[in-house]
């Protein structure tokens, strides 16, 4: 078996155990404290016995996708937000989507919204605030022909960061929130984020102060070269400097900040949160 450092255990269930990511176990925590409708997930085939009999120990009625997700990795993030769709009998090893809810209507209306990309219904669906709806239609022709993560438009949008709101430790299986912010200084995508970590905490605080910490380390992010983040991080007159630094790709960027350990505080990559 492997070892966690913080377990996230629902009664005598260690959810990692059964869902493999951290992130995707934070989701079935939420369903499970009413903290949300219902989620998706994407999951091995080969996980799939295992959460069909969690889901029917725990009352959660539970579907899988008509398809299969052969998933793209991207080079510089080493993560997929993008995939294929592939038949389901297809014999090529692949994902499923499962959805998962208390409610059997939220789970057929989730599963046809999500087969039929409306995108808006299964946001409204999943509770994600309105502006975030809005701000991914908006930005989804273009995100989608490349990376699909919407972190740059997110940028572009912030003139606050708050921690709860730092999306880009999803790469390294951290963090509570499942949608794209319309912007770091979103309120109510805080929220959101503040009552699922406090859902959390009330299982293993050890657990949500950890990935709160990690939420709050500052981040390099650029188009093309992953991201990264500064560990250990404290500011020296003009300067942050850093114990250490996890990127997503170790590419030129990180080597260069790994070496230095330390970036000009007025670096427009640089992401500082509060």
């Amino acid at each position: 078996m492997p070892s966690y450092l913080y377990p996230l255990l629902y009664g005598d269930t260690n959810l990692q155990e059964i869902f493999k990511y951290l992130t995707s176990s934070f989701e079935v925590l939420f369903v499970l404290e009413r903290e949300k409708p219902g989620a998706r997930l994407s999951a091995n085939e080969k996980l799939l016995p295992g959460i069909r009999s969690f889901c029917k120990k725990q009352g959660l009625i539970m579907d899988t996708s008509d398809f299969k997700v052969v998933n793209s990795i991207t080079k510089d993030k080493q993560f997929a937000n993008l995939g294929v769709r592939i038949r389901k009998d297809s014999s090529i090893q692949a994902d499923v989507f499962v959805y998962l809810s208390p409610s059997m209507e939220w789970v057929h209306t989730a599963k046809q919204a999500d087969a039929d990309n409306s995108h808006a219904l299964f946001g409204r669906l999943l509770g994600y605030p309105d502006c975030c709806i809005s701000f991914f239609e908006q930005h989804a022709p273009q995100e989608m022909a490349k990376e699909n993560d919407y972190i740059l438009p997110a940028v572009k949008n912030s003139r606050q960061f708050f921690f709860e709101n730092n999306i880009v430790p999803r790469y390294v299986d951290l963090g509570v929130l499942s949608h794209f912010p319309c912007s770091f200084g979103c309120q109510a995508s805080r929220k959101l984020a503040q009552e699922y970590l406090s859902a959390v905490a009330r299982h293993s605080p050890g657990l949500a102060g950890y990935v709160s910490s990690a939420m709050r380390m500052p981040v390099v992010i650029t188009d093309h070269d992953g991201a990264h983040i500064l560990q250990k991080a404290r500011q020296e007159g003009g300067r942050l400097v850093f114990d250490a630094v996890q990127s997503t790709t170790p590419n030129a960027l990180h080597v260069q900040l790994a070496a230095k350990k330390a970036i000009d505080l007025n670096n427009p990559q640089l992401l500082l949160f509060s």
